[in-house]
């Protein structure tokens, strides 16, 4: 009998640990979760499947457990996303490994991938890979890997990411291998080999992003494009060797910021002709009316893309329609900036860490999607109650909660009733007022 009971106890658990996956997952590397690492949870997508949508939400940590294989996870038309959990600041690596993300839609139809917020890093090779995979979209992360992300399917989307590509050799930024692809404010610098790289990928869109070469690789170039005819618009392209090559023409090109790093008008190479100028460019190819050869004057060409205050790129584009906010979240003006960045003035109130007699506001994460945890720390920390308001860009007050540090401490905004863009949270500390700019993407 103790027999019979113990194999219908084995049976049963087998059964439920082989039903499909449906609905919210949570990833804790100290075991208190539904899966203990990233590579895990793919592991179950691969084993049990899914029978609706699935969300695998990650905390606090770095979890370098390897590569987060799906190459044979069969989503069925249902979707996955990877993100953090509420507040939590997580990064992926697979220290040695030729990819973080990895799938194939050879093996398995793994198509609705999301990944959003994550930081990947620390591995030998792509960030992501996912060749002849469908509707994938990375958004919101930040990334330094030897390569960027590559995909090879249709309808895939890189948004709002900053890759800081880490490869000393031919390395790539953002690789479409398919059609239909879509990258939109994006910054991508450090690329010794292409910025952005498209192969037989004729319904590529590349708008609004800020692509940067490694200034040291005279190899580099901006976009190359091989068998494709790409729509580019409202981007900053930089190059070492040119800033655009490919076997013909984009499809479409225009309020771009041209430019090498030796200063020269050397920046197109189309089916072996060179094009030493901007004019000689616009007449043969008619495209890029609008555009213009000019250093865009980032901050710093490796680790910070956004404008100078002299940048030639500020008001220097024209309205895109459904981006509407730049790579910080921030609203884009009625004539808005070339590149992933919508310059604002530095001072209007301070970006981070604003300190008032020794009272300090964090917000974290920020900028922020969902939620965010906002603190008072500092000398009058301890006795603090006061309260915390919540304006938008035009100074009108959307939200006031009550914030007493001493007992409560992080407070919890909900800002999924928000509209994305820039909102400033307020709150008096005795003498003091406390001020800090939040952006709600």
């Amino acid at each position: 009998m103790k027999q019979a009971l113990a194999a219908i106890f084995v049976l049963a658990t087998s059964m439920a640990v082989a039903d499909p996956l449906n609905g919210t997952y949570t990833i804790k590397k100290d075991g208190s979760g539904d899966f203990y690492s990233f590579t895990d949870a793919a592991s179950a997508l691969v084993t049990r499947g899914l029978s609706g949508d699935v969300v695998f939400e990650a905390y606090d940590g770095i979890y370098d457990d390897g590569v987060v294989d799906m190459r044979y996870a069969n989503t069925a038309g249902k979707t996955v996303t990877f993100r953090p959990a509420v507040g939590q600041s997580v990064t992926v690596c697979a220290p040695g490994a030729g990819f973080i993300f990895w799938a194939s839609g050879d093996l398995a139809p793994t198509h609705y991938i999301k990944i959003q917020g994550l930081t990947l890093k620390d591995c030998a090779g792509w960030a992501v890979c996912a060749p002849r995979c469908h509707f994938w979209t990375v958004s919101n992360c930040r990334i330094q890997t030897d390569r960027g992300i590559m995909f090879g399917g249709s309808f895939d989307s890189v948004l709002n990411c900053d890759i800081q590509v880490t490869g000393t050799t031919s390395s790539i930024g953002i690789y479409f291998a398919g059609s239909s692809g879509f990258a939109a404010n994006n910054f991508v610098s450090g690329a010794t080999g292409m910025g952005v790289y498209t192969l037989n990928a004729s319904g590529t869109k590349l708008h609004c992003n800020t692509l940067i070469t490694d200034s040291a690789s005279v190899n580099a170039i901006g976009i190359y494009e091989n068998g494709s005819r790409s729509t580019l618009r409202g981007n900053v392209i930089v190059g070492s060797l040119v800033a655009y090559s490919g076997g013909s023409f984009p499809a479409s090109s225009n309020y771009n910021c041209w430019y090498k790093h030796d200063g020269s008008e050397n920046l197109f190479y189309v089916s072996n002709i060179r094009y030493l100028t901007m004019e000689s460019w616009r007449s043969r190819s008619h495209l890029d009316t609008n555009s213009f050869r000019a250093d865009p004057l980032v901050v710093d060409k490796w680790t910070d893309l956004h404008l100078q205050a002299s940048s030639p790129c500020i008001g220097s584009s024209a309205p895109i329609a459904g981006i509407l906010t730049d790579f910080d979240g921030e609203p884009r003006d009625a004539q808005p900036d070339i590149g992933a960045d919508e310059y604002y003035p530095v001072g209007l109130v301070d970006d981070t860490s604003f300190q008032i007699s020794e009272c300090r506001l964090q917000i974290e994460p920020n900028p922020a999607c969902r939620y965010v945890r906002v603190s008072l720390t500092g000398q009058a920390s301890s006795t603090c109650q006061t309260e915390l308001r919540l304006h938008d860009a035009s100074g009108r007050c959307v939200l006031v909660r009550p914030l007493d540090h001493s007992t409560t401490g992080p407070l919890v905004l909900d800002l999924c009733e928000l509209s994305s863009g820039v909102y400033f949270v307020r709150v008096p500390a005795g003498s003091c007022s406390v001020t800090e700019k939040l952006v709600v993407r």
